[in-house]
Protein backbone atom coordinates (compact mmCIF):
# COMPACT_ATOMS: atom_id res chain seq x y z
CA UNK A 1 0.00 0.00 0.00
CA UNK A 2 1.36 3.40 -0.93
CA UNK A 3 1.98 6.16 1.57
CA UNK A 4 -0.51 9.04 1.31
CA UNK A 5 1.40 12.34 1.23
CA UNK A 6 0.86 15.79 -0.23
CA UNK A 7 2.85 18.85 -1.12
CA UNK A 8 1.97 22.45 -1.91
CA UNK A 9 3.52 25.90 -2.10
CA UNK A 10 3.20 28.02 1.03
CA UNK A 11 1.33 31.27 0.60
CA UNK A 12 3.61 32.97 3.14
CA UNK A 13 6.95 32.44 1.37
CA UNK A 14 6.27 30.47 -1.86
CA UNK A 15 8.32 27.45 -0.70
CA UNK A 16 7.22 23.82 -0.81
CA UNK A 17 5.79 22.09 2.25
CA UNK A 18 5.27 18.34 2.47
CA UNK A 19 2.83 16.62 4.79
CA UNK A 20 0.46 13.76 5.46
CA UNK A 21 -2.60 15.65 6.58
CA UNK A 22 -4.78 17.86 4.47
CA UNK A 23 -7.54 20.19 5.68
CA UNK A 24 -9.87 22.31 3.59
CA UNK A 25 -11.68 25.31 4.99
CA UNK A 26 -14.38 27.04 2.99
CA UNK A 27 -14.32 30.75 3.68
CA UNK A 28 -16.98 32.69 1.76
CA UNK A 29 -16.03 32.28 -1.92
CA UNK A 30 -12.52 31.10 -1.18
CA UNK A 31 -11.11 27.69 -0.28
CA UNK A 32 -8.20 27.61 2.15
CA UNK A 33 -6.06 24.47 2.10
CA UNK A 34 -3.70 23.62 4.96
CA UNK A 35 -1.07 20.88 4.81
CA UNK A 36 0.27 19.69 8.13
CA UNK A 37 2.63 17.06 9.45
CA UNK A 38 4.38 16.18 12.67
CA UNK A 39 7.91 14.96 13.28
CA UNK A 40 9.78 13.90 16.35
CA UNK A 41 12.76 16.10 17.10
CA UNK A 42 14.81 15.53 20.21
CA UNK A 43 12.02 13.55 21.88
CA UNK A 44 9.43 16.24 21.24
CA UNK A 45 6.67 16.05 18.65
CA UNK A 46 6.82 19.13 16.46
CA UNK A 47 3.74 20.08 14.45
CA UNK A 48 4.05 22.20 11.38
CA UNK A 49 1.36 23.41 9.05
CA UNK A 50 0.99 25.91 6.29
CA UNK A 51 -1.64 27.47 4.11
CA UNK A 52 -0.92 26.70 0.48
CA UNK A 53 -1.95 28.00 -2.93
CA UNK A 54 -4.79 25.59 -3.88
CA UNK A 55 -3.56 25.18 -7.47
CA UNK A 56 -0.21 23.78 -6.21
CA UNK A 57 -1.73 20.91 -4.24
CA UNK A 58 -0.10 17.66 -5.42
CA UNK A 59 -0.42 14.08 -4.19
CA UNK A 60 2.41 11.54 -3.96
CA UNK A 61 2.10 8.76 -6.55
CA UNK A 62 3.71 6.13 -4.34
CA UNK A 63 6.61 5.80 -6.80
CA UNK A 64 10.17 7.08 -6.95
CA UNK A 65 12.37 7.89 -9.91
CA UNK A 66 15.67 6.16 -10.71
CA UNK A 67 17.46 8.38 -8.15
CA UNK A 68 14.99 7.69 -5.34
CA UNK A 69 13.19 11.06 -5.71
CA UNK A 70 9.48 10.75 -4.83
CA UNK A 71 7.20 11.41 -7.81
CA UNK A 72 4.24 13.76 -7.21
CA UNK A 73 1.43 15.03 -9.40
CA UNK A 74 2.69 18.07 -11.27
CA UNK A 75 6.22 16.70 -11.62
CA UNK A 76 7.89 16.72 -15.02
CA UNK A 77 9.70 13.48 -15.78
CA UNK A 78 11.62 12.10 -18.69
CA UNK A 79 12.62 8.62 -19.65
CA UNK A 80 16.31 8.05 -19.06
CA UNK A 81 16.63 5.53 -21.91
CA UNK A 82 15.13 8.01 -24.38
CA UNK A 83 18.05 10.35 -23.75
CA UNK A 84 20.68 7.73 -24.61
CA UNK A 85 22.06 7.23 -28.09
CA UNK A 86 20.61 5.14 -30.89
CA UNK A 87 22.32 4.02 -34.10
CA UNK A 88 21.04 3.86 -37.65
CA UNK A 89 21.42 0.78 -39.86
CA UNK A 90 24.66 2.25 -41.18
CA UNK A 91 26.05 2.63 -37.64
CA UNK A 92 25.59 6.41 -37.43
CA UNK A 93 24.98 7.49 -33.83
CA UNK A 94 21.89 9.60 -33.26
CA UNK A 95 20.69 11.39 -30.14
CA UNK A 96 17.32 10.23 -28.94
CA UNK A 97 14.41 12.61 -28.62
CA UNK A 98 14.02 13.94 -25.09
CA UNK A 99 10.37 13.60 -24.16
CA UNK A 100 9.40 15.42 -20.98
CA UNK A 101 6.04 14.30 -19.61
CA UNK A 102 3.78 15.68 -16.90
CA UNK A 103 2.51 13.51 -14.03
CA UNK A 104 -1.28 13.87 -13.74
CA UNK A 105 -4.21 12.04 -12.16
CA UNK A 106 -6.32 10.89 -15.11
CA UNK A 107 -9.32 8.55 -15.13
CA UNK A 108 -8.56 7.10 -11.70
CA UNK A 109 -4.81 6.57 -12.08
CA UNK A 110 -1.53 8.47 -11.90
CA UNK A 111 -0.32 8.86 -15.47
CA UNK A 112 2.36 10.47 -17.57
CA UNK A 113 0.86 12.92 -20.04
CA UNK A 114 2.57 13.89 -23.25
CA UNK A 115 1.00 17.01 -24.71
CA UNK A 116 1.85 18.02 -28.26
CA UNK A 117 0.58 21.61 -27.71
CA UNK A 118 -1.55 21.14 -30.81
CA UNK A 119 -5.32 21.24 -30.44
CA UNK A 120 -5.72 18.79 -33.33
CA UNK A 121 -3.69 16.08 -31.57
CA UNK A 122 -5.06 14.83 -28.24
CA UNK A 123 -2.55 14.27 -25.43
CA UNK A 124 -1.24 10.75 -24.79
CA UNK A 125 -1.49 9.19 -21.33
CA UNK A 126 0.54 6.30 -19.91
CA UNK A 127 -0.52 4.68 -16.63
CA UNK A 128 2.45 4.81 -14.25
CA UNK A 129 1.67 1.47 -12.61
CA UNK A 130 0.03 -0.99 -14.96
CA UNK A 131 0.28 0.13 -18.55
CA UNK A 132 3.98 0.71 -18.88
CA UNK A 133 7.29 -0.65 -17.74
CA UNK A 134 8.67 2.82 -16.91
CA UNK A 135 8.16 2.54 -13.16
CA UNK A 136 9.23 -1.10 -13.01
CA UNK A 137 12.47 -0.51 -14.90
CA UNK A 138 13.47 2.59 -12.94
CA UNK A 139 13.55 4.44 -16.24
CA UNK A 140 12.06 7.76 -15.11
CA UNK A 141 13.89 10.82 -13.81
CA UNK A 142 12.21 13.86 -12.21
CA UNK A 143 13.57 16.94 -14.00
CA UNK A 144 11.30 19.62 -12.51
CA UNK A 145 7.68 20.46 -11.89
CA UNK A 146 4.87 22.37 -13.54
CA UNK A 147 4.98 25.25 -11.06
CA UNK A 148 8.72 25.96 -10.88
CA UNK A 149 9.80 24.84 -14.38
CA UNK A 150 6.89 25.13 -16.85
CA UNK A 151 9.37 25.83 -19.65
CA UNK A 152 10.49 22.17 -19.52
CA UNK A 153 7.24 21.19 -21.18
Amino acid sequence: MREIKFRGKRISDNTWIYGRRLNQYFLSEQTEIVISDCTEEGGDIVYREAKIFPYTLCQYTGLEDKNGTPIYEGDIVESVSWTEFFTTDSGEILKALRRPMLIVFHEGAFCMMEDYHDSTIPPNYWDLRSNSNFSVSGDLKVIGNLFDNPELL
